[in-house]
């Protein structure tokens, strides 16, 4: 593991997490967290974009609703903070079954390398973790344009023209089903706090109605 990728992801996360962090005269309650995260009083709606998943069909905000969803900006070619967030995304998955068995959590990694990473490359890498997280991409003005509605920043920091690295914001954000967003956890991720603090958002969202 990289100590210096895993501790710029953090420093990005934090940075994000102040940008959002704005006081609303209308804010609900606050929900504290278990994990290292920032939870959003006042959703965040999504604005319309336009991506595409791994079997090459269009992935739309329509996508987003109806259930929770975590996302997460990526490329299939990180060598430790990707593959890690991934893996430990999975494990979020499995702790949420023991909580509620009946509350879909959809996983969604989201490319930000469209040079090397096709349709082909996010089904074969998500499928890794597990085989219905959904990979996305698109052309790169679309996937920037999405990033810069959770704050995601990213930056290719050398290498050559075939084989680079990516800095990038590395935190997950956790989408409602009404495709807003709600909040954002710091990696690495602690899974079982993660679920915990999922099904609690969740739980005080359906209370509020």
């Amino acid at each position: 593991m990289n100590k210096t990728s895993i501790l710029a992801s953090m420093c990005a996360c934090l940075a994000a997490m102040t940008v959002f962090a704005k006081p609303t005269a209308n804010a609900e309650a606050h929900v504290r967290l278990l994990s290292p995260g920032f939870y959003l009083p006042q959703p965040m709606p999504l604005d319309a974009f336009k991506l595409v998943d791994q079997k090459s069909s269009p992935f739309t905000l329509d996508d987003l609703r109806a259930h929770w969803t975590l996302v997460f900006f990526g490329y299939t070619h990180c060598p430790d903070v990707c593959p890690m967030t991934m893996a430990q995304m999975r494990s979020v998955r499995k702790s949420m079954t023991t909580l509620d068995d009946e509350m879909p959590l959809a996983v969604v990694f989201v490319s930000i390398d469209p040079q090397r990473d096709s349709a082909e490359q996010l089904k074969n890498y998500a499928d890794q973790f597990n085989n219905d997280f959904v990979g996305v991409g698109g052309d790169p003005i679309d996937v920037d344009a999405f990033a810069k509605q959770f704050k995601v920043k990213y930056a290719i920091a050398g290498g050559t023209n075939d084989a680079y690295f990516i800095d990038h914001t590395s935190s997950v954000a956790l989408i409602d089903p009404k495709a807003q967003l709600r909040a954002l956890f710091s990696v690495p991720l602690r899974p079982e706090a993660v679920a915990a603090d999922v099904h609690r958002i969740a739980v005080a969202e359906t209370a509020a109605f």
